[in-house]
């Protein structure tokens, strides 16, 4: 997308952890004007899309990061996490996006033509099924599919999983 002649450019700026690589769009904020939106990549490789406010007067912006590293660490290699790290990370992020529906979990986050629930991993994306899958230690390959036995497309219930 294009710059809108009155936003400044600051593709290439660092602001902590993160590179800004490119504008993204703007949006207006209730009873505000509106702001630029900027995709930026984490030192870790997440990329993330935050307002260039957030950006520049964030008051800790030697912390700003994708999420990786916590707001009070001052480690400079926390954002160095190790993969069950991630994985931990990304699970409780998944339980934040379900709701009970009898024996069922339904996913609420974004779904793949209306379907297939998905997430990002690793700067990947992937099905949550396949993730919770390989989260419960079940072998996997690149070719199998992993449905659901409840008949519920938006079900991320592990005891519903099945591997096809």
């Amino acid at each position: 997308m294009k710059i809108p002649k009155n936003y400044k450019d600051i593709t290439g700026n660092r602001y902590g952890n993160l590179v800004v690589e490119k504008f993204s769009h703007t949006q207006a904020v209730k009873g505000q004007k509106k702001r630029s939106h900027w995709i930026c990549k984490c030192d870790c490789g997440n990329r993330i899309i935050l307002s260039r406010k957030i950006l520049s007067e964030r008051r800790d912006k030697e912390n700003l990061s994708c999420g990786c590293i916590p707001r009070n660490s001052t480690s400079p290699n926390c954002c160095k996490r190790d993969l069950q790290e991630a994985k931990e990370r990304c699970y409780l992020n998944i339980l934040n996006k379900v709701k009970p529906n009898g024996e069922c979990l339904e996913w609420e986050g974004y779904c793949e033509k209306g379907i297939t629930p998905m997430i990002s991993f690793l700067s990947k994306k992937m099905s949550v099924r396949r993730f919770l899958w390989i989260y419960s230690g079940k072998e996997i390959t690149d070719e199998s599919k992993i449905s659901h036995s409840c008949g519920n497309n938006k079900c991320v219930n592990i005891k519903h999983l099945k591997g096809l």
